[in-house]
């Protein structure tokens, strides 16, 4: 979809550090799309300075290269729209310069198009079209320091500027969609830390839990109670050899969606969980058969595609019955000094030697 749409794109799988700058140089202005990132780029610090230096549009990296029989000190330019594309966390000085875009199994009742070529992909070059007319039209007239959510801190309201310039520009019912949907990802990044791995074990043995009972409710105490009678989970040592308790319970579960919250229980309103609360991510992350019933127990078949699971320094086999999941994350790098981002470019991109960049039609 980045690539039918974005403008100028460059596929840049497995690129070296010196890749990036000398195509940046060569061939500005693009979009560069980086792919399978967490197979070359964790362990690569040289090439994660070079992106994180196209943050902005003053970004450049200097050289010493030859330059008609003598070494000179030569500027090579960084800046560019980067999207970034891995299983797993991407490392934290790029996370920080990104939009988070977190991938999320597709639920059983979702229905969905094959992005395959025919319709949809004329569909995204009409929308390519219009993205660049609408960017030759108003980009230059959309206002230069929107407001921000105060929630923001200072690199996150930088990636947002634009984001929000477009927004604000589309009307106050925009603004505040964008506002909120921009608060979602950057407090999904910050609270993701536990393991998403564990957090579908977690879901599974959820499921077990209420799905052995008539309750509608469950309080944070009774769930750990159960959680803890595990004897093949980690649970029962979940930190330092103690069991789970509540806080870290709402810890594992935050990810995806699930809080608890003040709940009746006879005369007591202490804090749990509404069976209700799960129906999603239970959807989502827990492959059984049939929904959840009030009595009996489903079967839990693996995918995980390795079936083995591990969380803070317990292993499971897969042959148990719970799915785990991996889940990409996809991170748009904007610049806060880009007039605009994501639309097509009206002629083809040509490099060195008269070279056609990318092997698409560039709208």
């Amino acid at each position: 979809m980045l690539r039918a749409t974005c403008r100028r794109t460059e596929k840049a799988d497995s690129i070296s550090a010196s890749g990036v700058f000398r195509t940046v140089e060569a061939l500005r202005p693009l979009t560069l799309l980086v792919d399978e990132a967490d197979t070359f780029l964790k362990d690569n610090e040289e090439l994660r300075g070079v992106l994180n230096s196209g943050f902005e549009r003053s970004g450049q990296v200097i050289r010493v290269v030859e330059v008609q029989g003598e070494h000179r000190p030569v500027r090579f330019a960084t800046f560019a729209p980067l999207a970034l594309a891995a299983i797993g966390d991407l490392p934290s000085t790029l996370a920080d310069r990104a939009v988070p875009i977190r991938m999320e199994r597709k639920a059983s009742g979702d229905k969905i198009e094959r992005m395959r070529a025919g319709r949809n992909r004329a569909n995204l070059a009409d929308l390519a079209r219009k993205a660049a007319r609408w960017a030759a039209d108003t980009a230059a007239s959309l206002p230069a320091d929107p407001a921000l959510p105060e929630a923001m801190n200072d690199r996150e309201g930088d990636i947002s500027v634009v984001l929000m310039a477009i927004a604000a520009h589309a009307g106050p019912v925009w603004a505040s969609r964008a506002r909120a949907a921009l608060l979602g990802v950057f407090g999904l990044r910050a609270e993701n830390e536990e393991n998403l791995e564990v957090g579908s074990l977690l879901l599974a043995d959820l499921w077990t839990i209420f799905d052995g009972t008539t309750a509608d409710r469950m309080t944070s105490a009774d769930i750990c109670a159960k959680l803890t009678a595990m004897d093949d989970r980690p649970w029962p040592e979940w930190r330092q050899g103690k069991p789970i308790t509540a806080p870290q319970l709402a810890n594992v579960l935050r990810p995806f969606g699930v809080r608890p919250t003040t709940i009746r229980v006879g005369d007591f309103t202490p804090k749990g969980y509404l069976r209700e609360a799960f129906k999603d991510p239970w959807n989502r992350y827990v492959r059984t058969t049939k929904t959840p019933s009030l009595t009996s127990r489903g079967d839990f078949k693996p995918q995980h595609r390795n079936n083995t699971v591990k969380s803070n320094g317990y292993e499971q086999n897969g042959a148990a019955t719970h799915e785990t999941s991996f889940r990409p994350e996809i991170s748009k790098v904007y610049s806060p000094e880009q007039q605009c981002c994501g639309v097509a470019a009206e002629t083809p991109l040509s490099g060195v030697n008269g070279h056609v960049a990318g092997d698409e039609v560039v709208i």
